[in-house]
């Protein structure tokens, strides 16, 4: 019979015909057809959507880490409901949201990861602690520099987190020290004091020069003081009040003057010239008083031991004692009438017209002689010389007095007859020559006669007329002829010169070429462009030459274009070379180089600072000793952290209820965490001191005030306890519980912490390391030795015959110059322990070389001298292998092993 088939999987309905549909979570349809299966079906399963993962909507989708939310399958399309949401990033991070990626915010450090369970992300992203030098909550919330430190700490999105720099600010002007938060003190010279405060400049400051002292100067004592004139010393600045030495003295006034001292005022002596002036230099004055010579018009040794008037003479000189030193009446006598001169002494002269001599004489009047005036001479008239002379009429000339024989100069000279006239003089008569008319007569004026014999003017011919003065546009030509002019009132005469015009026709205008202009810019800046220049032209008039062009082009910038340098994306920053102590990572970008001078290219890589947090170290306090009760050192744990002897059960003390260990810290320290490492008894038991009461004291003799109680595992590793913080120089540490036989405990190792320390699992702490290395942040590898076995959490034992070793990983590759290793005893019975040793390095800890090997000190003290190893090691160390062989039936044991640099 014919029955309806099924509806197929994937699908629901009472059958094919009926009608089928496609289940949730799938896609298409079921029709019958007329052949087998009898439908045709494309219910297909749903991929899961964006943003989740699984193999179909059906099978079920989960969404992606960092997204929120669930997909269900449905019977119509898309055939899900899906509400997987990106989550936004956390508190503390930005970014769009998590699945795109998280960065913590400036001054937090950590990392935000995608994950799939709520709340869709793990994070870390925790606020860095101000750095050293500055305080503050922490970098996000502010970090402000300490006192005497410049700077700002801002924070940063890489590590460490922040930009930092707080530096020490240097002593100020005037003072002298390391930098102020290490003290200043002020220059020798100064007075004042510095001290650090947290403003800017940073500092508060007095340091100010001392003033010169009295009887000194310059501007202050360390610029240097100079005595005053007149004064003797010197001045030296130093560091302690007054800040300088000083002796400076006045000097005494010098012989020939009086006064207390130079500096007060020195006066020379009446009858003495000169002055005291107070000088900087030895003997602090200059000049001196001497004795003043007799003045001019006198004479004598000098004024002191008298002076006479000369000759021609009057007065006397006296002693003064202000400049010149002496007074005088020696004036000289003036010259008497009808002479001249300055006075007698220096000559008198007869005046002018007047003969004879005046003499010096040293009696009243003090000279002799006269003048007498000289009378007119010949062809002249007039009383004397002295009261004038006038030439007669007919006679020129002149009488001027002369103070040298005959006491006149000049002469009266008779005039000769003019011109056109002939005689022997005017005054013997003279008379007009033929053809002339008039008369002449002696006078006592200018030309000292009068009348005349007149001539007419004779003119010459006319000469050519010249060339003309122009070619063209009227010019002028001219000519001339000689004149013989009139004498004695006779006929005036004419023109010399007569010009007229010539070439008066217009003169052609050539064409006026102005200067090139400068080329101007070209049309291309590479390439081969083109660039003109331009001139103005006046056109030319009357058939002048003419114009020339009024432009020029030529080719320019005809070099290639320059293509300058295309500069790829920058890359991701790469991996840093260290994870912490400040290494370097690189990123670089592609570049295409430039062409024809085109812009150069930058750096194809370039670098900066990363993970530069300092790498952890222990900081253990080492620097106490320790006593007993009764107030003896304890050798066990003196100057150092371990309390070890070798002659106590494997390197510890054994201590019982009620027993204590005191402390001298050396000063004064805030205490936050005790370190306490218990050990086994020998003979196998769990017995450790695991409660202790610690007190602080004002000394170790006095009372002592209980800080509280600590209680540690019984275990034998290094356990760190946090206390209320307390500051103390003394402490006491005292056993309040202990187990196992004897009534006894074991303490193998006490320490205690300050408030600025932090701590960590020291380098091969759990290989009994009883020393810190010198390197920052190195790791253990391996947890236990290869071959080997655990003693006790002391030492490593190495089978006999066996090798047993352990690798160390450095915190970044660097140099290493030794290595110190310090052995134990294996047991408290016997000296046996690891004597041999190999050392291998290497980069990448698969390629090994090997560094040293040899044999150990056998069985040295835990507190001991560790041994050092020298060789030449390379450069690029970063993992250490250390294998030791034992030659001993019971085995060998190793305390302490360090790589150094």
């Amino acid at each position: 019979s014919c029955s309806a088939v099924v509806c197929p999987s994937n699908s629901n309905g009472a059958s094919v015909p009926a009608g089928c549909s496609c289940n949730a979570g799938f896609a298409g349809s079921v029709s019958a057809v007329a052949v087998t299966p009898f439908f045709s079906s494309s219910c297909s399963a749903v991929a899961c959507p964006s943003n989740s993962n699984g193999a179909g909507a059906p099978a079920g989708c989960s969404c992606n880490a960092g997204y929120a939310g669930s997909v269900t399958a449905v019977t119509s399309s898309p055939f899900f409901t899906s509400s997987c949401s990106t989550v936004v990033c956390p508190v503390n991070s930005n970014g769009v949201h998590v699945p795109s990626g998280c960065s913590c915010n400036a001054g937090y450090a950590g990392s935000v990861t995608a994950i799939t369970p709520t709340p869709f992300y793990s994070s870390s992203c925790s606020a860095v602690v101000c750095p050293v030098n500055s305080n503050g909550n922490h970098v996000p919330s502010g970090c402000s520099c300490n006192a005497g430190y410049a700077g700002s700490v801002s924070a940063a999105t890489n590590s460490p987190f922040y930009i930092s720099s707080c530096s020490a600010v240097a002593c100020p002007a005037n003072s002298n020290g390391n930098h102020v938060p290490s003290g200043c003190s002020c220059n020798a010279g100064y007075a004042g004091s510095v001290s650090a405060i947290s403003t800017s400049p940073f500092y508060s400051s007095s340091c100010s020069a001392v003033v010169c002292p009295a009887n000194s100067n310059g501007n202050n004592v360390p610029a240097g003081c100079s005595c005053n004139a007149g004064f003797s010393g010197t001045v030296s600045a130093i560091t302690n009040s007054p800040f300088f030495t000083s002796s400076c003295s006045a000097v005494s006034c010098p012989a020939n003057a009086g006064g207390s001292t130079v500096p007060g005022g020195c006066s020379c002596n009446a009858g003495y010239s000169g002055s005291v002036t107070a000088i900087t230099s030895s003997g602090f004055y200059s000049g001196s008083c001497t004795a003043v010579a007799c003045p001019a018009n006198s004479n004598g040794a000098s004024v002191p031991d008298g002076c006479d008037c000369n000759g021609g003479f009057s007065g006397s000189v006296a002693v003064s004692t202000v400049s010149p030193f002496y007074t005088s009446t020696c004036t000289a006598v003036a010259c008497p009438a009808r002479s001249t001169g300055t006075n007698v002494p220096n000559g008198c002269s007869c005046n002018a017209g007047y003969s004879g001599s005046v003499a010096t004489s040293h009696t009243s009047p003090f000279y002799s002689g006269s003048c007498t005036a000289v009378a007119c001479p010949a062809n002249s008239d007039g009383s004397n010389v002295p009261h004038g002379c006038s030439c007669i009429a007919g006679y020129s000339g002149s009488i001027t007095m002369s103070a040298t024989s005959p006491f006149y100069t000049g002469s009266c000279v008779a005039m000769a007859c003019p011109a056109n006239a002939g005689g022997t003089s005017v005054p013997g008569g003279c008379s007009c020559n033929a053809g002339y008319s008039g008369s002449v007569s002696p006078t006592t004026s200018t030309p000292f006669y009068s009348g005349w014999c007149p001539q007419d003017c004779v003119e010459g011919s006319w000469s050519s007329w010249s060339t003309c003065s122009l070619t063209c546009g009227t010019g002028t030509q001219a000519r001339t002829r000689t004149l013989q002019q009139p004498q004695s009132g006779g006929r005036a005469c004419g023109v010399s010169t007569q010009s007229q015009a010539c070439n008066t026709f217009s003169c052609p205008v050539n064409c006026v070429e102005g200067s090139w202009s400068s080329w101007g810019t070209c049309t291309a800046t590479c390439g081969s462009g083109t660039q003109t220049k331009t001139r103005s032209l006046t056109q030319p008039q009357n058939g002048g030459s003419a114009c020339g062009a009024s432009s020029s082009s030529q080719a320019c910038n005809t070099f290639s274009c320059p293509v300058n340098c295309v500069e790829g994306s920058w890359s991701s920053w790469g991996t840093c070379t260290v994870t912490c102590g400040s290494g370097t990572q690189i990123r670089t970008r592609s570049l295409t180089q430039p062409q024809n001078g085109g812009a150069a290219c930058g750096a194809s890589s370039e670098s900066q600072a990363c993970n530069s947090a300092a790498c952890e170290a222990v900081a253990l306090d080492t620097s106490y000793t320790c006593y007993n009760d009764d107030g003896s050192t304890n050798t066990l744990c003196s100057n150092g952290i371990y309390a070890t002897n070798s002659d106590i059960y494997y390197n510890r003390i054994n201590l019982g209820t009620g027993n204590s260990l005191r402390f001298d810290l050396g000063s004064s320290s805030t205490i936050s965490k005790v370190r306490i490492a218990n050990g086994n008894a020998n003979w196998g038991g769990t017995e450790s001191t695991n409660r202790w009461t610690v007190y602080s004291g004002a000394s170790l003799s006095g009372s002592w005030t209980s800080q509280g109680t600590v209680t540690f595992t019984a275990t034998p590793s290094a356990q760190d306890v946090s206390i209320n913080s307390f500051n103390s120089r003394y402490i006491k540490m005292t056993c309040n519980t202990n187990h196992g036989n004897g009534n006894q405990a074991v303490l193998r190792q006490m320490g205690f912490f300050t408030s600025s320390s932090s701590c960590y699992s020291a380098t091969i702490a759990a290989h009994g390391a009883e020393y810190s290395s010198q390197f920052a942040a190195e790791n253990v590898l391996d947890s236990t030795w290869q071959g080997g076995s655990h003693n006790n959490g002391q030492t490593w034992l190495t089978p006999n015959g066996q090798n047993s070793w352990f690798t160390i990983q450095l915190s970044a590759a660097t140099s290493v110059t030794h290595f110190e290793v310090l052995n134990t005893c294996n047991t408290p019975y016997n000296d046996r322990s690891t004597t041999g040793y190999t050392i291998q390095v290497s980069s990448d800890n698969s390629n090994w070389q090997t560094g040293a090997s040899g044999s150990l000190t056998a069985c040295q003290n835990i507190k001991g001298d560790p041994m050092i190893i020298s060789n030449a090691y390379t450069s690029n160390v970063r993992y250490i292998k250390f294998t030791t062989t034992s030659y001993y039936s019971a085995g060998g044991g190793l305390n302490y092993f360090a790589a150094c640099r």
